[in-house]
């Protein structure tokens, strides 16, 4: 009966606190929620963040 998805959505967000403001959320896409677990992609997201990330320090 019932099919689990994934949610994009936008919205406003409190930054000290947390808090979603759910009035201003806007729904973007709904996405088929697969709950299989792929390393190697995981492994080749790992590998760009860390080409895009290389020259950040990340205690300054």
């Amino acid at each position: 009966m019932y099919k689990k998805y994934g949610v994009r959505a936008v919205g406003l967000q409190n930054i000290e606190t947390g808090e979603v403001d759910t009035k201003s959320l806007k729904l973007k896409e709904l996405i088929d929620y697969s709950p299989t677990y792929d390393s190697a992609y995981l492994d080749g997201l790992i590998n760009r963040a860390k080409q895009s990330w290389k020259n950040i320090d990340p205690d300054s």
